[in-house]
């Protein structure tokens, strides 16, 4: 269980600490060349990983991955544009809170359908 807890403070981490110099980024460059330059690094990190991951390509994985690249994409677009434009600290909050909701709303929402489906409940481990 350590591990687990060192790897998502190790990630919180990276995360806060690469949106705050992708937010100072786009101040000094422009929105879509910071994100350029952001991804290429994100691609070279990846690509430096993958020999360590055991992968099984399949073509619905690889189509819903795409999709999922371009919605970062927009995301980290948008997303930077409010860093350069709006104050830091005002925005990495709220962006980070929004991030957050969506993810629990979804399954929610996913758990809600499921329960009425399957007749499963959702219960506290007390």
């Amino acid at each position: 269980m350590i591990v687990s807890v060192a790897l998502a403070l190790a990630g919180s981490l990276f995360y806060g600490v690469s949106d705050f110099f992708g937010g100072l980024s786009t101040r000094r460059l422009r929105v879509v060349p910071a994100t350029t330059i952001i991804h290429v690094f994100a691609t070279l990190a990846l690509f430096a990983a993958l020999p360590f991951v055991a992968v099984r390509w399949e073509s619905g994985a690889i189509v819903w991955g795409a999709v999922a690249g371009v919605s970062a994409i927009i995301g980290l677009l948008t997303f930077y544009a409010a860093l350069a434009d709006g104050p830091m600290s005002l925005v990495a909050p709220l962006i980070a809170v929004v991030g957050a909701v969506v993810p629990v709303a979804f399954a929610v929402i996913a758990e809600n359908s499921c329960r009425r489906r399957r007749g499963l409940r959702l219960r506290s481990r007390s």
